[in-house]
């Protein structure tokens, strides 16, 4: 006959404890993508549209508009980091700034000069801001 051993707390409670400390769990993935929406209110409430321009074929893009606020959300759903000019991409005349992120690895995005470097299966939140 066999009995039901006891359930090891300790080891599932080390388990846990350790993927809160680590910056790539996907626990900590998800809090980040929490905050991100949190802090930008305009992805959950605002109104959204595609808008036209040239992108690199595994890149998605969102604008969103809420209470006067517009931002972009770019994804690159590539296994490579893919440069982004922004100019051609999105609405002429608009300076973009980076609001927020979401990276899976240790690459992170760079915006300099309305050109953008977004790593692979990188999310990356821009705000529109005031005409060149």
């Amino acid at each position: 006959m066999r009995l039901r051993q006891q359930m090891q707390w300790s080891r599932s409670f080390r388990l846990r404890r350790s993927r809160k400390k680590d910056p790539g769990s996907i626990l900590q993935y998800y809090k980040n993508a929490i905050e991100l929406r949190r802090s930008n209110p305009e992805i959950a409430r605002g109104s959204i549209s595609v808008p036209d321009g040239e992108l690199p074929e595994d890149i998605g893009v969102l604008l969103t508009e809420w209470e006067g606020k517009v931002s972009v959300i770019l994804c690159n759903n590539a296994t490579e980091s893919v440069e982004i000019d922004l100019q051609q991409a999105l609405p002429e005349g608009y300076n973009y700034t980076l609001k927020g992120s979401l990276n899976v690895g240790d690459q992170q995005e760079k915006l300099e000069n309305n050109k953008l470097e977004l790593p692979a299966y990188g999310i990356v939140i821009l705000k529109q801001s005031g005409v060149d």
